[in-house]
C-alpha cells in the first residue's frame, strides 16, 4: 500500500496477508455454497496454492498495479473452478461471482477496521490494522455462506441453460467489486463513467436474483408436484389392479354359483317329488355334497387372494368372506384383525345366529355409508380383540357420520337414510334386541380427522348394556338429542 512506501517490509506483509485472506474467503464462500465436500488435506494445497499466488502477484507489482491485481483475481477464480471438477463449465461463473462478493467485503471490512483504528488510536500499527481488517472480512463471508436464498442463487447458476446469463452477471460483479476496491489507483476521468455504472449494476443485480430465485422456487414446486402427481399415478394403478383381480375373482364365483344354485333348485325339486326315502337321501347328500365342494373352493380363493383371518367359527367366516366379496363390488376393500377367537362368547353370551347376524348387519351398514360418502379409497377395518378380559368387536370405516335424527331413533324405531342403498333400517333394532339379551354396549365413536376412518361401531360384551356416544360433535348431539338412556363422553 502506497502509505506503507517508507516501510516495505511491512508493505509486503500487509498486503500478502490481505491477498491470502481474500483467497481463503474465496475458497470458504464456494466451498459453503455450493456444498462441496472437501478434505483437509487438499484444502490446504488450495491455501498453499492461494499463498503462492499472493506472492507471485507481489513481486511482480509494479507499484501494486491495477492490471497485475486484475490478473491475480482471474487466477483466484480459475483456481476455485478447479475445487470441483466435475462441473467445470457449470463452476466458473458462480467462482467469479465468489471472488465479486469477497472483494466487497475487503471494501466493507477495510472500512470497520478504518474507523476502529482512527477511533481507538492505533492506525500507525500496520499489521494489527490489516490482521483486525481479515478477520471482520472472514466473519461477513462466514455468515454470507449461510444465506439460503444465496445458495439457491448459486444452484441457478449452476445450470447449463443460465450459464450465458450468469457468466454474464457474474462478470458484472466482480468488474463492480474491483472497481470498489481499487478505485484510488484508477484515473479520475473514468469516475464520472464509474459513479453512472455501479447504480446500474446494482438494480439490474437486484432484479435478476429476485427473478432467478423465484424461478427456482417455481421449478422447486413443479417438480414436487409431479412427483407427487407420478405416486398418485402409480398408487391408483396398484389399487385397479387390485381391484380387477377382486372383481375377477368375484365374477369367477358368481359365474359357478349360477351353476350351483341351478343345481340345487333341480335337487330340491326332485326331493319334493321323491316318494322313496333312500332317494330322499341321495338328493340331501348331493346337496350336502354340492355345499362342500363350494365351500372348499372359497376357501382356496380366500387363501389365493385375499386371506382373512378364522374367527373359530366356520359359519361366521363363510359369512365375512361372503361380505369381503360384496364389498369389493364396490370397490371397498375389507380387512379383518383377530386377536381372539369367538369360541367363547358363542359358548357363554351370545348365539352363533346372532352374532352373525349382527356383524353382516353392519358391516353392510359400513359399505352403504361408503357409497354414500363417493369416496375413492373405501375401507372398513373389523377387529376382534380382547380389552382387560372383556371381549370387543369393532367395525371402522371411512363412510358418512350418522345424522343426529337418525342417532335419536337407533333401537327405539326402525330409521334409515339411505334406503336407496338397500337400507331397511331393521338392523339397528335386531342390534339392540341383540344387546339386550347379551348384556352387550354399543359406543358409536365418530373423529373430526377422518383419516383412516371417520367412525367406529364397538360392541362390548361387558354385562352393562349401555349406549356410548363418543363424537367430535359432542356438545351439537346433545342438544339435538333428547335420551336419557346415552351417555356422551
Amino acid at each position: 500500500m502506497d502509505y506503507y512506501s517508507d516501510q516495505p517490509i511491512l508493505s509486503f506483509l500487509d498486503s500478502v496477508l490481505m491477498l491470502i485472506t481474500t483467497f481463503a474467503c474465496s475458497v470458504l464462500l464456494f466451498v459453503n455454497l455450493h456444498r462441496i465436500s472437501v478434505s483437509k488435506r487438499k484444502l490446504f494445497y488450495y491455501l498453499l496454492v492461494g499463498l503462492l499466488l499472493c506472492i507471485s502477484s507481489q513481486l511482480l507489482s509494479v507499484k501494486n498495479n491495477f492490471i497485475t491485481k486484475s490478473l491475480y483475481l482471474l487466477t483466484m477464480c480459475l483456481t476455485l473452478v478447479l475445487v470441483d471438477r466435475k462441473n467445470l463449465m457449470s463452476r466458473i461463473s458462480t467462482a467469479i461471482t465468489c471472488v465479486g462478493i469477497v472483494l466487497c467485503t475487503e471494501y466493507v471490512s477495510t472500512i470497520i477496521s478504518g474507523t476502529f483504528a482512527y477511533l481507538f488510536k492505533y492506525m500507525s500499527l500496520i499489521i494489527l490494522t490489516t490482521i483486525i481488517q481479515c478477520s471482520i472480512q472472514i466473519l461477513l463471508c462466514y455468515f454470507i455462506s449461510r444465506i439460503k436464498i444465496l445458495k439457491k442463487a448459486f444452484v441457478y447458476m449452476s445450470t447449463d441453460s443460465h450459464f450465458g446469463v450468469s457468466l454474464l452477471i457474474a462478470s458484472y460483479i466482480f468488474v463492480f467489486s474491483l472497481l470498489l476496491t481499487q478505485h484510488d489507483r484508477i484515473e479520475s476521468k473514468y469516475a464520472a463513467i464509474i459513479a453512472a455504472v455501479i447504480p446500474l449494476i446494482i438494480v439490474g443485480l437486484f432484479i435478476w436474483i429476485k427473478s432467478i430465485v423465484k424461478t427456482y422456487s417455481k421449478q422447486r414446486l413443479k417438480d414436487r408436484a409431479d412427483a407427487y402427481t407420478q405416486q398418485e399415478m402409480v398408487e391408483k394403478d396398484e389399487k385397479i389392479d387390485r381391484l380387477e383381480a377382486e372383481v375377477a375373482t368375484l365374477a369367477k364365483q358368481l359365474h359357478r354359483d349360477n351353476h350351483l344354485l341351478s343345481s340345487v333348485d333341480r335337487s330340491v325339486q326332485k326331493l319334493g317329488e321323491s316318494q322313496s326315502r333312500e332317494q330322499r337321501e341321495q338328493i340331501i347328500r348331493e346337496i350336502h355334497t354340492l355345499y362342500q365342494e363350494r365351500n372348499d373352493l372359497m376357501t382356496e380363493e380366500q387363501q389365493a387372494n385375499h386371506n382373512l383371518p378364522s374367527t373359530g367359527i366356520a359359519l361366521i367366516d363363510s359369512s365375512l368372506n361372503e361380505m369381503y366379496i360384496k364389498a369389493a363390488a364396490h370397490h371397498i376393500l375389507l380387512d379383518i384383525i383377530v386377536k381372539e377367537q369367538l369360541h367363547y362368547i358363542v359358548n357363554h353370551v351370545i348365539s352363533q345366529t346372532d352374532l352373525q347376524t349382527l356383524l353382516c348387519d353392519h358391516l353392510k351398514d359400513a359399505i352403504i355409508a361408503i357409497d354414500t360418502a363417493k369416496i375413492d379409497n373405501g375401507q372398513i377395518l373389523m377387529t376382534i380383540e380382547k380389552n382387560e378380559g372383556i371381549f370387543e368387536i369393532s367395525i371402522h370405516d371411512n363412510g358418512v357420520d350418522f345424522d343426529s335424527d337418525t342417532l335419536s331413533k337407533l333401537g327405539k324405531e326402525r330409521v334409515t337414510t339411505h334406503s336407496d342403498k338397500g337400507g331397511s333400517g331393521i338392523g339397528f333394532m335386531t342390534t339392540f334386541e341383540t344387546l339386550a339379551k347379551a348384556k352387550g354396549s354399543l359406543t358409536i365413536t365418530e373423529h373430526k380427522n377422518k383419516a383412516p376412518f371417520s367412525k367406529s361401531i364397538t360392541f362390548i360384551f361387558n354385562g352393562l348394556n349401555r349406549f356410548i356416544i363418543s363424537s367430535y360433535r359432542k356438545e351439537e348431539l346433545k342438544s339435538a338429542i333428547a335420551r336419557d338412556d346415552i351417555i356422551f363422553v
